[in-house]
């Protein structure tokens, strides 16, 4: 089943956007789709998405394939720090380094990742993140710096 991507309108806050996906089961984008992630809770400056641990995003030896940890950890990061943006304002990951802490099983059990902004400027942004299993096992860590622009959208029917 493919849902549609719900773009953000002129005027809505990131909060309000995620909320508004949340709410309708929509997609910020298709690498959502993909990897099954979800928005768990969106406020300002704080957001927690969830992965299924599933053998499509597993590796050969039946693990959670690094990537795939990498993808919501970088999707984290990148939400919360739109989330504590202005209105106009998005951002782009410039840089981030991931740290593997434990391997979690393609088992179909789910993942959660957090995010936090740890600096906030005019043009660039820092942000952490972590990915936990369903017991709370820290699986993986990332930082990342990212470019803050002003945002060019354009309304839709959504």
């Amino acid at each position: 089943m493919t849902h549609d991507m719900a773009p953000r309108q002129p005027n809505e806050g990131t909060v309000e956007w995620l909320q508004r996906l949340q709410a309708r089961r929509w997609w910020a984008s298709p690498i959502y789709e993909t990897l099954k992630i979800s928005i768990v809770q969106a406020r300002s400056g704080s957001v927690q998405l969830s992965m299924p641990a599933s053998s499509f995003a597993g590796n050969p030896t039946g693990k959670l394939h690094g990537g795939a940890l990498a993808t919501i950890l970088d999707c984290a990061m990148a939400l919360t720090v739109d989330s504590a943006l202005g209105v106009t304002q998005i951002s782009a990951t410039a840089e981030m380094s991931v740290r593997f802490l434990g391997a979690q099983e393609a088992n179909s059990s789910t993942v959660f990742a957090s995010g936090s902004v740890t600096q906030l400027g005019r043009r660039l942004a820092f942000a952490a993140a972590e990915v936990v299993d369903e017991s709370g096992r820290l699986l993986a860590s990332a930082s990342g710096t990212f470019v803050v622009n002003e945002a060019r959208l354009t309304p839709t029917a959504n």
